[in-house]
């Protein structure tokens, strides 16, 4: 059982824009009741991508939220696949949270689930792995 999340961190401090992409085994970990970091099968998490955005970058990702009501969407589970990817949308104000859970978006044919495919391919599009290889 390989289950992990993905999650893309987009937020702003006092100089920047940043964008974070982790990749979690928490899952993998807890199944397995593997949450000792001093085991050798434990799983860390991992940063795969750090970069600051622009802007007009960071208005695109808010403009494409607001406009699909990202922030009021349903969790996403196909329960079809045990095994995939699985997403989290969480979106923090001082005033609120708004989370979305999307497991195994695009991969079962005829489900409608194309708002949350794109919000993840979005997100994607502002990964480039040959920047910042590690």
């Amino acid at each position: 059982m390989g289950v992990s999340e993905t999650y893309f961190i987009v937020y702003k401090d006092d100089n920047n824009i940043n964008f974070v992409v982790n990749y979690s085994y928490l899952r993998y970990n807890d199944y397995y009741n593997d949450n000792d970091e001093s085991d050798p099968d434990y799983v860390p998490a991992k940063t795969l991508f750090t970069a600051s955005l622009t802007e007009e970058e960071y208005d695109y990702i808010e403009n494409y939220i607001e406009s699909q009501a990202i922030d009021y969407l349903p969790d996403w589970n196909t329960r079809i696949v045990s095994d995939g990817c699985e997403y989290q949308y969480t979106h923090f104000t001082k005033d609120e949270k708004y989370a979305v859970s999307m497991n195994n978006v695009g991969v079962v044919e005829g489900k409608n689930d194309a708002v949350y495919a794109n919000l993840i391919k979005l997100f994607w599009s502002f990964v480039d792995m040959d920047e910042d290889d590690e």
